[in-house]
């Protein structure tokens, strides 16, 4: 913290950069939970338009005040980690830190090259959507970048069409528009923000039409148990009689609803599940009904030290492993000895193919593309927020559940060990929901698809369009005058 501010301050060259610096981080905490001001956030970015509109700030300026701005920002909204594990805190804070300053200082270096031009108001949004698209092919996905831009659901919508950084250009382009309206005060510029105030009421407009399409019937029944355990790992391996009693108990309650399956969520149990599978087999042949749960197996048998996999396994009752899902994708940074697999692949159940997300995965929308394109007829999310859940943590995953729902056109039955966990619908409605910190078992009903969204039809779409007016723009700075 003391470096960064030694560095950045005397860049500083007079009182609208820091004014500037506290209004955007404070506007951007602000729409943060648990207060969730999104109208607020949604406008964080204008001062610092206000300030790039002045032109009497240096490039070194920007750069510096956009990278305290990401500082005092995603310090607090990734603060959960300092307690974690606080190197994993620092690396990810490091990563994510630059974001805003990179946007900002692309913006400052193109700008000149459009001036009064009406393709400036376009500027920011497209170079937006670049660097979404480049942070989504990293560990850490787009969660943390486009927390700002959350509202009302209604605008979620847009995921279906071009994907969720849409809607976070638009928000920029619109800040862009009416700092440029206050400074310039030219009719250009107040048609630019008419104009991205329109599209902006549109999207929510369209939005709020497909929420209130009927929800239609589904006969695939499943039982989410969410058994509310300890997430401690040494508590865990104390306690591993009380933790089997748990699961037999909940397991054959749940099978009063004759579900066509039983979830269990991601869980850190005792011994190897896969090479020694007979407690849940013989649990699912005593319910009559397959079981999904979703653990830590260790590479070597017996030996949790040399490494693990971590993997969904579904046990069936006539007594067999019948299918298995190993992570691809381990959370960023965290160093404890997972071995993941190249290649995605569904896993096969009675009630269909399913995509599976675990534990951070269901953050990547590149997951989900994966899934649908091998045919996935659903999503099931298996994660283990519970040494967070007195942070927002499990609003995120919640949030990204939803957006994985939105993007792809299918239902997403999430389950976690102490919530939240429930069943979202194709168009990211919540149908059922548990409490966090219960002990709950969820018997709901839901439907496959095989029809891909827009979005999941031409992925990147919106990425190239923007990608060619950028190239446009740095054949123009490059041609001799």
């Amino acid at each position: 913290m003391s470096f960064l501010l030694y560095a950045i301050l005397p860049e500083m060259e007079n009182r609208a950069s820091f004014l500037t610096l506290l209004a955007s981080a404070a506007l951007l905490i602000l729409g943060l939970p648990p207060l969730g001001l999104w109208p607020l956030s949604w406008m964080a970015f204008v001062p610092i338009f206000l300030l790039l509109e002045r032109n009497d700030t240096s490039r070194t300026s920007w750069f510096g005040i956009s990278l305290l701005i990401g500082f005092f920002y995603f310090g607090y909204g990734i603060y959960w980690l300092w307690n974690y594990d606080f190197t994993i805190y620092t690396s990810a804070l490091l990563c994510l830190i630059p974001c805003f300053a990179v946007l900002f200082f692309s913006f400052g270096y193109f700008r000149n090259s459009l001036k009064d031009s009406t393709f400036y108001y376009f500027l920011a949004p497209t170079l937006w959507i670049i660097l979404m698209k480049i942070y989504s092919l990293t560990p850490l996905g787009n969660i943390a970048q486009e927390v700002p831009f959350y509202g009302p659901f209604s605008f979620f919508q847009i995921a279906s069409v071009s994907g969720f950084k849409t809607h976070g250009a638009l928000v920029l382009g619109l800040n862009a528009a009416i700092a440029a309206g206050i400074h310039k005060k030219t009719r250009r510029a107040f048609i630019a923000c008419a104009v991205f105030i329109l599209l902006l009421v549109s999207s929510y407009s369209l939005g709020s039409a497909r929420l209130k399409e009927r929800h239609p019937e589904e006969k695939i029944k499943a039982a989410l148990i969410q058994h509310n355990l300890p997430a401690i790992q040494l508590w865990n391996i104390s306690h591993s009689r009380e933790i089997f009693e748990t699961y037999r108990r909940l397991a054959l309650e749940a099978s009063k609803g004759k579900p066509d399956l039983i979830i269990f969520p991601l869980y850190s149990l005792p011994g190897d599940l896969l090479r020694h599978p007979d407690f849940f087999t013989d649990l699912a042949r005593q319910a009559d009904t397959p079981i999904l749960i979703a653990t830590y197996v260790p590479q070597v048998e017996s030996n949790r030290d040399a490494g693990f996999f971590d993997m969904a396994l579904l046990y069936s009752p006539q007594g067999t492993v019948s299918d298995i899902y190993q992570a691809i994708q381990p959370p960023p940074f965290r160093r404890i000895g997972e071995t993941n697999i190249a290649e995605y692949k569904l896993l096969n159940t009675p009630a269909g193919r399913a995509g599976i997300f675990l534990c951070y995965e269901n953050a990547l929308e590149r997951m989900g593309r994966k899934a649908v394109n091998l045919g996935a007829d659903f999503f099931i999310s298996l994660s283990n927020p519970g040494f967070f859940n007195q942070s927002f943590m499990p609003d995120y995953h919640w949030m990204q559940d939803r957006l994985r729902a939105v993007e792809s056109g299918r239902y997403v039955l999430r389950v976690s060990p102490n919530g939240y966990s429930g069943l979202i619908d194709p168009l990211g409605r919540v149908i059922q929901k548990t409490s966090l910190d219960k002990e709950e078992i969820l018997t709901l009903s839901f439907g496959t698809r095989q029809e891909k969204t827009f979005y999941h039809r031409n992925p990147d779409w919106v990425f190239w369009m923007a990608s060619i007016f950028i190239a446009g723009l740095l054949i123009k700075r490059r041609r001799p005058v």
